[in-house]
């Protein structure tokens, strides 16, 4: 995920001549015709990413808790796992290589993770101001599992109902995977994948390479990369209901402290943007 971070407008002094921070030249300005105090680097960027999690807890909040939460006689108030809230901010990403003001120029129309954009450009147009139905999966850290990978080859399944057929369905899982080893070549030790499926078809979280994924009959190898699986369907593929299969298709290593005794084990969080929950 990224954010703005070049020749950002700052209160650097437009008296230095040359160059900005980071070598961006001090003549180019974010907006066009804005002051010229224009700044680079992580240290711009990386507090808008960090301000757009705060609100993405806050959403996460607002719409699970239940008003009286914390008060006796009524549940826990809901702490959104830090998976949930990536998952959130993934689901809600724009793509560079789609147009606007931030057009990443001769980049081929590809949305998932590249070396320019990783996940996309963070927004907060669909995450705040889209009044469509959004459902959430949090991690499971009940004493005994019950949606917690404990062993290989387990899968689960869920049901949901499509929003408004108009728009888009984005359906992202995050999962915080066990530590790999020291200098390991292959860092992902824990597996797990995601499979968005409806009327006979699969939509399947390795299928990168266009701004959707493709429906088809079956899945090659999904991504063995990532601990982020996300899967983007085109508005107005199906109607109805659909279902998410989560797999923990390798679950090698402890990845979740303080349970199951230290055996193997794996938890998870699922976003899905324009879907109700059936279950």
């Amino acid at each position: 995920i990224y954010a703005p971070g070049q020749n950002v407008s700052s209160a650097r002094s437009q008296s230095i001549s040359g160059s900005s921070i980071c070598g961006g030249s001090k003549d180019l300005t974010l907006p066009p015709g804005g002051p010229n105090y224009p700044a680079n680097g992580t240290s711009f960027s990386a507090p808008v990413v960090t301000g757009v999690a705060v609100l993405a807890r806050q959403e996460i909040y607002a719409d699970t808790a239940d008003p009286q939460c914390g008060q006796p006689g009524k549940p826990a108030c809901p702490n959104p796992s830090p998976a949930l809230i990536k998952a959130t901010l993934l689901s809600t990403t724009e793509s560079n290589s789609l147009g606007g003001y931030n057009y990443y120029h001769n980049f081929s129309n590809i949305w998932e993770p590249t070396p320019y954009q990783g996940f996309g450009r963070v927004a907060l147009s669909s995450l705040l101001n889209d009044p469509v139905s959004k459902a959430y999966v949090e991690e499971d850290h009940a004493a005994v599992p019950t949606r917690r990978f404990t062993q290989a080859g387990t899968y689960q399944n869920f049901t949901f109902t499509v929003a408004d057929p108009s728009k888009a369905i984005s359906a992202v899982l995050v999962y915080s995977d066990a530590p790999a080893n020291v200098n390991a070549n292959f860092v992902r030790v824990n597996e797990v994948d995601m499979y968005v499926m409806q009327g006979g078809y699969v939509y399947c979280d390795g299928q990168y390479g266009l701004q959707y994924a493709t429906r088809s009959t079956a899945c090659w190898l999904p991504d063995m990369s990532n601990n982020v699986k996300r899967a983007r369907i085109a508005p107005n593929s199906f109607t109805g209901q659909f279902t998410i299969q989560v797999v923990g298709s390798s679950v090698a290593q402890h990845a979740v402290p303080g349970l199951d005794n230290g055996a193997p084990n794996q938890d998870w969080a699922l976003y899905v943007y324009n879907a109700i929950k059936n279950f």
